[in-house]
């Protein structure tokens, strides 16, 4: 172990110090193994392109940000046209730091240089949404499908994003989102991307044919709001009311067991739910017993 952590080897090339860091962290399993390492590594020769990637990213896993981020920006200075230096400070800004803005600079830079990258195209959607950007979300996404056609992921993705571009209630997004539950019907995410799509076009009998498929969507209570909503627009009571009960009880549940900070926060959903189902001409008994326990949770 002593020997992982302390290279002594005199007349190892970098190359072969480098191999020796990969080998000490697949050893012991963790980024500390390998530093001391890759340190000689640049010792040996400060141009090794990976061995200074490494350094700067392993430094930022172990907790040594501020030398990390030079050891990678060192990189690109010196190499200002190898991507793996703008690959991974891309990736730092936007996994560890959640600096989305600082991280598109650097994942463009790395896809100008290596335009095969095909995973910086999901990276860069990601950032792309996360600031509100679905129209460039959509280029990055588009660009990735180009490498993987059929990644249900990335389908579900595109098929969000089209929604979310989409004016006047077409099919846009529809054709993804049921590409991908087709190729991975085990998603948990895009059965309610789906019912949500559906509510949108008024296509009643497919939400309750995916509502029969996925009885686990009962369980998201914000969609069961939606959905009641959807319902009672189109002259559907019974089923409107079965859903805003699913949610009524959920908030039931939470405000009998959430502190009173929680309760407060959740106060103006659990109105709206109730007065949801005022509009529907529920059961008056129903509607005390759900503003009893919206007062309560309030005490």
């Amino acid at each position: 172990l002593k020997s992982l952590f302390n290279p002594s080897s005199q007349d190892l090339s970098a190359e072969e110090l480098y191999q020796k860091a990969m080998e000490a962290f697949l050893s012991e399993g963790i980024y500390e193994a390998a530093i001391p390492w890759l340190e000689k590594v640049l010792e040996v020769d400060e141009n090794h392109v990976e061995g200074r990637k490494d350094l700067g990213v392993y430094l930022i896993r172990c907790g040594q940000v501020e030398e990390g981020v030079s050891q990678l920006q060192s990189l690109v200075e010196r190499f200002p046209n190898e991507p793996a230096g703008y690959r991974a400070l891309g990736n730092y800004f936007y996994l560890q730091a959640s600096n989305h803005e600082e991280a598109i600079p650097h994942y463009l830079k790395a896809l100008e240089l290596d335009p095969q990258s095909s995973a910086l195209y999901f990276a860069l959607m990601s950032c792309y949404s996360m600031l509100g950007r679905p129209g460039e979300a959509k280029e990055a996404i588009e660009k990735y499908l180009e490498f993987f056609p059929g990644d249900p992921e990335g389908l579900a993705m595109l098929g969000e994003l089209k929604s979310q571009l989409s004016e006047g209630g077409g099919d846009d997004g529809l054709e993804e989102l049921e590409r991908s539950l087709e190729i991975d019907p085990e998603s948990r995410v895009v059965p309610s991307q789906l019912v949500e799509e559906y509510t949108r076009r008024g296509e009643l009998e497919k939400i309750e044919e995916m509502l029969q498929t996925y009885p686990d969507l009962q369980d998201q209570y914000l969609l069961q709001f939606t959905l009641s909503e959807s319902f009672q627009s189109f002259e559907k009571r019974e089923k409107a009311i079965e859903c805003i009960l699913r949610f009524l009880e959920k908030y039931e549940y939470f405000f009998a067991n959430e502190s009173m900070e929680a309760n407060q926060a959740n106060q103006p959903l659990f109105e709206m739910g109730i007065n949801q189902l005022k509009s529907l001409e529920g059961d008056p008994e129903l509607i005390q017993r759900f503003e009893n326990a919206l007062a309560k949770g309030l005490e």
